[in-house]
């Protein structure tokens, strides 16, 4: 009986992201995860999961705070802190998408920040959906940006702008700190935060999640190697080691928030997409503990 139960509940999660992929219709959509909701009512992580993260999460630590030199033997220690049982990749089932926790839960007439766009938008489309375009979007990309590009990002009442990203503000240079940009746009909290800055990651992130409060935030770290045919593919040179990306996770996770998926890509072993969520904001989208262990990780220096 039990293992027909779990049988039916892991095809409800297994056929949701099918159904977001095939119906763009958001009232459509509506009823068919309120069926799914209602039929899935009371799915959450049994005692035993629970317990087996608790009983895992030491041994993580350990590892994590040894001064790791291998980005594989990281992305293979790390597990989700967080269960969200309607996590769903958003955008572009290639690069570009993002995994969000339960997206249909998001408020409506929120404010959602992106940061290196390129000519990549399909997630920007994509989250729109489920808030019926109310909630507004900013973009920022410090290279040119197409006509076409900044069309897209109008119809989904978005707002795009050529500009760069930096720890402080020189408007003379066109540089912009990401928390100045959040007060200019009259905004006190940002509901998601996408980034995908080729390193810069490093060196915002932390300033600005430390100044405000993000619901979900969802970003790429690379460990790019710097030899001279690859400067021609990145607009900034970083040479990311696993050390780095396991110090970056775990100053994050210190300012409470929650690491619920991470997606190495397929194209090179080296790139992985984290998302995290704040645990001010896991009840709002149904998401439940694990166990942490990022915010006790301490790396060497």
């Amino acid at each position: 009986m039990r293992q027909g139960i779990a049988a039916v509940i892991a095809m409800v999660f297994c056929t949701i992201p099918f159904l977001l992929i095939y119906f763009d219709n958001r009232s459509t959509l509506k009823v068919i995860y309120g069926a799914l909701l209602k039929s899935s009512q009371g799915v959450v992580p049994e005692a035993w999961v629970r317990r087996f993260y608790e009983k895992s999460a030491p041994a993580r630590i350990t590892y994590l705070s040894q001064g790791l030199t291998n980005t594989g033997t990281l992305y293979n220690i790390l597990a989700p802190e967080v269960f969200c049982p309607y996590a769903v990749r958003i955008g572009s089932l290639d690069d570009g998408g993002k995994i969000v926790c339960n997206p249909f839960r998001m408020p409506w007439n929120c404010s959602i920040y992106s940061v290196g766009i390129a000519s990549e938008v399909t997630f920007e489309e994509a989250i729109q959906e489920f808030n019926n375009y109310t909630c507004r979007i900013f973009g920022y990309e410090k290279e040119n940006i197409s006509s076409s590009t900044f069309s897209r990002y109008t119809r989904i009442n978005g707002r795009l702008q050529q500009l760069e990203i930096s720890s402080t503000t020189d408007p003379e240079n066109n540089r912009y700190a990401l928390g100045d940009l959040v007060e200019r746009n009259n905004d006190k909290s940002v509901e998601f935060l996408k980034m995908d800055m080729e390193g810069g990651e490093h060196h915002f992130l932390i300033p600005f999640l430390e100044r405000y409060k993000v619901c979900q935030v969802g970003f790429g770290l690379r460990r790019i190697v710097i030899l001279a045919f690859y400067t021609q593919q990145i607009f900034v040179e970083i040479h990311d080691t696993a050390i780095n990306q396991t110090s970056l996770l775990s100053r994050i996770a210190k300012l409470d928030y929650t690491l619920f998926s991470h997606e190495i890509n397929a194209h090179t072993s080296t790139v992985c997409e984290f998302s995290f969520i704040h645990i001010d904001c896991m009840q709002a989208y149904g998401a439940y503990m694990l166990k942490r262990y990022l915010n006790s990780v301490t790396v060497p220096t």
